[in-house]
């Protein structure tokens, strides 16, 4: 039994030690996007506020040297129906690239370069 709770408080003490790993991304010139870019951090407080950040996951990443966020929620049925710009904008996906690089775009989403910036709550 006390090598049960040994265990425990092991376990209890290295998870409160993880670090934040969405605190230290890095994007559009700022540490901690989800606080430090106005825009996305008024998104993520509605989310929050309205109770529908369940779900969701805002990631990072760069194509041909410009920065994207994926604004995505488990429910979408589309991995890039939501990209936004370091300003806010929210972008078409046809507007950031043509059809013939979509695929690269989406390799560049979903690549080992991504990084999560925020992630919601898991489903209820």
């Amino acid at each position: 039994m006390k090598i049960f709770f040994a265990l425990l408080l092991v376990t209890y003490t290295l998870a409160a030690c993880k670090k934040d790993e969405a605190a230290a991304v890095s994007a559009c010139g700022v540490r901690n996007p989800a606080q430090n870019l106005p825009w996305l951090k008024k998104l993520l407080d509605e989310e929050r506020k309205n109770g529908t950040e369940w779900g969701l996951r805002v990631t990072a990443f760069q194509y041909k040297g410009t920065t994207y966020f994926n604004y995505n929620k488990a429910h979408m049925s589309c991995l890039l129906c939501v990209v936004h710009d370091c300003n806010g904008n929210i972008l078409g996906i046809r507007e950031v690239v043509p059809e013939e690089e979509y695929q690269d775009f989406m390799k560049a989403a979903t690549g080992p370069s991504s990084v999560v910036v925020w992630k919601g709550k898991s489903a209820p």
